[in-house]
């Protein structure tokens, strides 16, 4: 990418989620909702990871940071916003970009204050169905539509870059009593699954 000129090279952010792995494989594992709040609580730890994510952006050429918190509890919106603007503050004091993902579950007020606070956002525009819940797909056509209209109306629309899940869910009928869980599947999985077994 560094041969390529700069008006050409995709924009690259690094990402600061609160996705905790199981085991050894790096697609296994949950959104952990305590270690967002013992993170946001930390001043040390949060001006720790404001430093390396600086220096990481700086010396990869990064365009900036995505924030990706999900699955905390309501009550610390604030202070994940407050986060927010201080990578917001250290991003624009090297001339580089702050942005957030949003899930479709977050309330109006947050997002708008989300969007007011970073250079672009992302929309997640899926779990419309997820794994344990009802079978369904992760992103109806109508539901796609109906939530980036939302946005739409929130945030500027020269803010959004919308979000497209390649994953999809295996709801196996006949374990569903016993696991109450669909099995992830990444896109590859997804799409050799749609064509049936291989002759």
């Amino acid at each position: 990418l560094h041969d390529r000129p700069a008006e050409t090279r995709p924009s690259l952010f690094i990402m600061l989620s609160n996705f905790v792995v199981t085991g050894s494989d790096s697609a296994a594992g949950k959104f952990d909702a305590a270690s967002v709040r013992r993170f946001l609580g930390n001043p040390v730890a949060r001006a720790n990871a404001i430093r390396q994510l600086r220096t990481a952006v700086q010396q990869y050429g990064l365009a900036g940071t995505t924030l990706d918190m999900e699955n905390f509890d309501a009550s610390l919106q604030s202070q994940v916003l407050d986060f927010a603007r201080e990578l917001h503050d250290a991003m624009h004091s090297i001339g580089r970009l702050s942005t957030q993902a949003i899930a479709v579950s977050d309330d109006d007020a947050y997002i708008r204050r989300a969007a007011a606070l970073n250079d672009k956002i992302f929309p997640m525009l899926f779990d419309e169905h997820y794994s344990s819940g009802d079978p369904g797909p992760i992103s109806s056509q109508k539901f796609y539509e109906t939530q980036a209209q939302r946005f739409a109306r929130l945030v500027d629309p020269s803010k959004l870059i919308l979000m497209i899940g390649a994953y999809g869910y295996d709801w196996n009928d006949a374990e569903a009593v016993a696991r109450h869980q669909a099995e992830a599947a990444d896109f590859q999985e997804v799409m050799k699954a749609a064509r049936g077994p291989s002759r």
